[in-house]
């Protein structure tokens, strides 16, 4: 692949535009990976950070010619959410994803029908637009933007046609049969996938954590002398003990969720997947060009994964990446065989400036992040969760003569359950059945 953008654009402003962007198209490129109904959802409330609207949604078609499904809504002022997920517009609503409308089409059917809808959502100046695909022209759906005071819909409007051409590619490309088909999951499912990853990622810090504390008493035993010293030295080592059980506990608890839906994965494929579709939600957007993308995976690395789950975490670290190479670099994702095991691994690496020896040391650390305020710092944590949930690893290093190399490695055939992991996946799969129950 080639690159994103030309180098013409530069300035500080652009910059800071750059990654308040590659942040949000972060957001809809991982709804589209995992996903897809949510898709819908985020692509409004990045819209409304976006654009700078106060009220945004995504229109897709109804279940029959006169009607619209409301397939995501935000609105950053108030909680006025639609009532009924189906808008009935009358005979000429497929009009709506011919074209774009303004408060000035409130006048003609379907536009009128339409307008009062949006404003009882609090909307007095609104414009929508098509999201329409680029190969076929077929629209997927409508981007409403809009305010709930009279004047501009949005204040950053020049946005507006690059979202909708972003949101098109991640919409059609989420509801494909192919790359990413749409799971039927219920949303306490999906939340609680969210949480086992980072769970996983958070009991790995932990380990680390128990691991230097083990070390010290150890140290400590040799050094001090007296009974008393003694004792609490003991009392110090059975209360981490306990939590280094409770730590063991967590990590079989979610490896065993999350290994349940795994099989075999080819990361050369992911790798090209994942470049195809981060290159077309990117390359509308003048904030996200200079970067060169590339991809070097000539041949099947086949390892034992959930295939949703890693291209998530692919397409995080390559955001990482595009971040950390500012105006014009390169980004490598490389996937190989490894060569000291059976398994292969996928690498993204980038030519930035690097990290110091602290931000390495902390990077996967949960919430620890070098841009306070924008980010929660929870992307590598996260990572390295589905890494470990793989019976993998998530390594970071630096490269020469600058930048760094973000490596997952992951093994090439399923773990052995143990018979207290094979109760807990009884214990998932009966909750599985009743939450799609409650779903349903």
């Amino acid at each position: 692949m080639g690159t994103f953008y030309d180098a013409s654009v530069r300035s500080e402003d652009m910059s800071r535009s750059r990654s308040a962007c590659s942040r949000s198209l972060e957001q809809i490129a991982r709804a589209t990976l995992g996903d897809g109904y949510q898709v819908g959802g985020v692509v409004a409330r990045e819209a409304c950070e976006l654009l700078d609207c106060e009220v945004a949604l995504v229109l897709g078609p109804g279940d029959h010619a006169e009607s619209v499904a409301v397939a995501g809504f935000a609105s950053k002022r108030n909680e006025t959410r639609p009532q009924d997920g189906t808008w009935r517009l009358g005979a000429k609503t497929q009009r709506l994803f011919e074209r774009p409308a303004h408060t000035a089409d409130e006048l003609r059917p379907p536009w009128s029908e339409l307008s009062d809808h949006l404003r009882g959502l609090g909307m007095r100046c609104w414009r929508t637009v098509p999201l329409l695909t680029e190969s076929e022209g077929e629209a997927v759906g409508v981007l409403a933007a809009g305010s709930e005071q009279k004047g501009q819909p949005c204040r950053q409007m020049d946005r507006l046609q690059p979202l909708a051409h972003s949101s098109a590619r991640a919409l059609s490309q989420s509801r494909s049969d192919g790359l990413l088909p749409v799971r039927d999951r219920s949303a306490k499912l999906l939340h609680l996938e969210s949480v086992n990853d980072l769970v996983f990622g958070v009991s790995h810090t932990l380990a680390n954590i128990f691991g230097a504390i083990l070390g010290n008493l150890h140290f400590l035993r040799e050094e001090v002398t007296g009974q008393s010293c003694e004792d609490l030295l003991d009392r110090l080592r059975v209360s981490t003990d306990d939590g280094i059980d409770l730590m063991r506990s967590l990590q079989e608890l979610t490896t065993v969720c999350g290994c349940r839906e795994m099989a075999p994965v080819d990361l050369s494929t992911v790798a090209h997947e994942v470049v195809r579709l981060l290159g077309q939600i990117c390359s509308p957007w003048a904030e996200c060009r200079g970067v060169s993308l590339e991809v070097d995976a000539p041949g099947r690395c086949e390892v034992w994964g959930d295939a949703g789950r890693l291209r998530v975490v692919l397409a995080s670290l390559v955001f990482n990446a595009i971040r950390a190479v500012g105006d014009d670099g390169r980004v490598q994702i490389i996937a190989r065989a490894c060569e000291s095991e059976a398994g292969a691994e996928l690498c993204v690496r980038d030519n930035g400036r690097g990290m110091s020896d602290e931000v390495m040391r902390r990077a996967t650390e949960p919430f620890f992040t070098t841009e306070p305020g924008t980010h929660q710092g929870l992307g590598l944590t996260i990572a390295r969760g589905v890494a470990v949930a793989h019976h993998g690893t998530l390594s970071l290093t630096r490269v020469v003569p600058g930048g760094i190399e973000a490596t997952l490695r992951l093994p090439l055939t399923p773990p052995q359950m143990e018979q207290s992991e094979r109760a807990i996946v009884k214990a998932l799969s009966d909750f599985t059945s009743d939450a799609k129950g409650e779903a349903g």
